[in-house]
């Protein structure tokens, strides 16, 4: 039997021949946001986005951008859920 594969929360296809100088946009939708806050285990997130720029360097593709999210988590002490914002 072959194992089945999963698939990814989150994915986005881009097309590597015609790579853009400008950022790419990317947000997650609820139904992303709300399978990837089941993976690890958190209440909720809320918002999920990245802007990434895409540069070929030789074979490779070097991505780099920003990323930034508001999520919910439970207090490891209270259990309360607590806000928390990423921006990396």
């Amino acid at each position: 039997m072959t194992p089945q594969l999963s698939r990814p929360e989150l994915s986005r296809t881009v097309d590597t021949r015609n790579l853009a100088d400008a950022p790419q946009r990317i947000g997650a939708t609820r139904e992303e946001c709300a399978a990837l806050a089941r993976r690890f285990g958190l209440v909720a997130i809320e918002l999920l986005d990245a802007s990434l720029t895409y540069a070929p360097e030789g074979e490779a593709i070097v991505v780099t951008g920003r990323l930034r999210g508001d999520v919910v988590q439970s207090c490891a002490i209270s259990g309360e859920p607590l806000a928390a914002s990423i921006d990396e």
